[in-house]
């Protein structure tokens, strides 16, 4: 079966242009739902005063100054 992301590259590998130009011409619409990544990275850097430094080829340092208690509820922030 393989991983998502196997399965992705042969989905795209093996899949002809126009078929995926239809399939992105069908989800289009779904970008303009709701912030963008950057736009959710501040407001959970705001919200929870996290610090979450993040670049291009994607190496992340994440800095907290919260406590998490058993009765928190950050599981919302996804």
């Amino acid at each position: 079966m393989g991983t998502l992301l196997e399965s992705l590259k042969r989905y795209f590998e093996n899949t002809p242009k126009d078929i995926l130009e239809n399939d992105w011409k069908e989800n289009e619409y779904l970008d303009n739902i709701g912030p963008d990544v950057t736009e959710y990275v501040n407001y959970v850097q705001e919200y929870f005063r996290v610090n979450v430094n993040y670049e291009d080829n994607l190496n992340y340092n994440i800095t907290a100054d919260i406590k998490i208690t058993e009765d928190s509820q950050y599981y919302f922030a996804a």
